[in-house]
C-alpha cells in the first residue's frame, strides 16, 4: 500500500459519518451546546468559545479560527483575544451558567451582531448594533491607516 492509498481504504471512509464528527466536536475544548425553546420547540444551539488573553479568536458558529489576510514569512497569523483585534468581531459572553466549555471560557466571537442574532435566534436593541458598527469602523480606519503607512514606507525604501 502506498503512502496515500490508505485514504481510499473503506475503513477510513467510515470516519466521515455523523457520529465520528460529533465525537470530534465533543473532544474540542471550546465546543458547547445549550438548549432553548424556540417556537414551542426544544432546539439545541451549538457554539464554540475562545479561550483567554493572547489565544486565537475563534468563530463561535463554526469553530474555525479567524485568520488575518496577511501572512508572515512562515505561517498564517491569527486575530488575538485581549487585543484590539476583538473590535473586528461581535463579542458575547454567555453568563447564564450553561456554558461548560472545557477551556473554561464563556466568550464567543461572531462576524457581526447579525450573525449572533441568527445563530442564537434572538434580537438585539438597535443601539447595540449601532455601537458595534461604530467600534468596528473605527478599528478598520486604524488598520487602513497603518496599511497606508506601511505601504508608503515600503515604496520609499525600495
Amino acid at each position: 500500500m502506498t503512502d496515500y492509498e490508505y485514504l481510499l481504504d473503506d475503513d477510513f471512509s467510515s470516519c466521515n459519518n455523523d457520529n465520528y464528527k460529533n465525537e470530534i466536536k465533543y473532544e474540542d475544548n471550546g465546543y458547547n451546546s445549550v438548549n432553548r425553546i424556540i417556537n414551542k420547540k426544544k432546539v439545541t444551539i451549538q457554539f464554540y468559545t475562545s479561550k483567554g488573553k493572547d489565544t486565537n479568536i475563534r468563530n463561535a458558529e463554526t469553530g474555525d479560527f479567524f485568520i488575518r489576510n496577511q501572512k508572515t514569512k512562515f505561517r498564517e497569523t491569527y486575530y488575538k483575544v485581549g487585543s484590539s483585534d476583538e473590535d473586528l468581531f461581535y463579542k458575547v459572553m454567555l453568563s447564564t451558567g450553561e456554558c461548560k466549555s472545557k477551556n473554561g471560557s464563556n466568550t464567543m466571537f461572531f462576524y457581526s451582531p447579525h450573525h449572533y442574532m441568527d445563530h442564537f435566534n434572538c434580537e438585539l436593541d438597535e443601539i447595540h448594533i449601532t455601537n458595534w458598527k461604530l467600534k468596528y469602523n473605527e478599528r478598520i480606519k486604524v488598520i487602513e491607516s497603518m496599511n497606508n503607512y506601511n505601504n508608503n514606507n515600503n515604496i520609499s525604501n525600495n
